[in-house]
């Protein structure tokens, strides 16, 4: 088995030093082929991608913003990270990202706008924005096949480069062997 994080690709050092394994057993094998699946686990990797997608939204609305500042004549100290902003300055910041997905000003329910003092006011909006927006960001089964791809070829490529392993005994396999492992994905790998 090779583990992934959730809505990654990219291989840690666990699944290297899985892959050298394998190929240390494949080599002193040479009768045996191995299937590494194209597989996602929904539950962990669809989350995963809209958390990304959302900061990459959130990411380009403030360059947006800090340019259209830029345009007006105002001096750009390099805008603060988005984990940096206090409350107000996240909500100011969602909210635009909400009047561009949604079309208009966000509705807030009662329990929200009912709140007086400002910061708790700012604080219950980011939560209602943030749940709003990443509810609006749609995973497509073929996103979550693409990262099944990408994890199956980042395995074969591991399993090939710079090893004496013929190709023509990797093979990647559509099939729903992976599971979710203490919050990661596991790939299961089959001999055969």
């Amino acid at each position: 088995f090779v583990d992934f994080r959730p809505g990654a690709a990219q291989l840690d050092t666990a699944a290297t030093e899985t892959g050298r394994a394998i190929v240390k057993a494949l080599s002193e094998r040479p009768q045996l082929k191995i299937e590494i699946p194209i597989a996602w686990v929904r539950e962990l990797d669809r989350p995963a991608l809209a958390e990304a997608q959302f900061t990459t939204q959130v990411r380009e609305m403030q360059f947006a913003k800090s340019q259209q500042k830029k345009s007006q004549g105002a001096p750009s100290p390099g805008a603060p990270a988005y984990e940096q902003l206090d409350a107000a300055g996240k909500a100011e910041l969602l909210t635009e990202l909400y009047k561009r997905d949604f079309g208009g000003e966000p509705k807030f329910p009662p329990a929200v706008a009912d709140i007086k003092p400002k910061p708790e006011l700012a604080e219950a909006k980011v939560e209602f924005l943030s749940k709003a927006l990443h509810e609006h960001i749609a995973i497509s089964d073929s996103e979550l096949t693409a990262l099944g791809q990408q994890r199956a070829m980042a395995v074969q490529q591991l399993l090939l480069t710079d090893t004496q392993l013929d190709p023509a005994r990797v093979f990647l396999v559509a099939n729903d062997k992976a599971k979710n492992q203490d919050g990661n994905v596991r790939l299961e790998l089959s001999l055969k």
